[in-house]
Parts: structure tokens; C-alpha cells; sequence
């Protein structure tokens, strides 16, 4: 009998960031990815400087986020 595979991960993890986005939890769909945005700035930076890259990496996905929903529920997007 087989384990997980990384598509059914990926598939799994995809529809929890939908959960988290379609609930309004933007601090705890961003939570689920910081360590992966901090590991991606740091090795692209290659060095301590990623972790800067990263908090604004954060922060303008934070706000693009959260200008996404309040779109949405102006009915901008659909």
C-alpha cells in the first residue's frame, strides 16, 4: 500500500490554502508558507539578507491578499 504522493501533498495543501483564503484566515494561510518563502529568499539571496527579502515578500502578499478579498466581496472578482 502506497503513501501520500507529492501531487496528492500538493492537491491537499492547495485545497487548505483555499479553505484558509475562503474563510477570511490570511494570517494563518501565510503562516502555512512562511517557512517555505524564508528558505526560498534566503538560498536566492544567498545569505541573512533573504530574511529581509523575505518579511517584504510577506507583507506585499499579506496586502495583495487582502485586496484580493476585499474585491471579491465588493464583487469585483469572482
Amino acid at each position: 500500500m502506497g503513501g501520500p504522493t507529492t501531487s496528492s501533498m500538493r492537491d491537499a495543501r492547495d485545497a487548505e490554502d483555499r479553505r484558509l483564503l475562503d474563510k477570511g484566515a490570511l494570517d494563518l494561510l501565510l503562516a502555512g508558507w512562511c517557512e517555505t518563502i524564508i528558505a526560498r529568499c534566503v538560498a536566492r539571496m544567498r545569505g541573512p539578507v533573504g530574511h529581509d527579502v523575505a518579511r517584504s515578500v510577506s507583507e506585499r502578499l499579506s496586502c495583495g491578499l487582502e485586496g484580493a478579498l476585499t474585491a471579491a466581496a465588493a464583487g469585483r472578482f469572482g
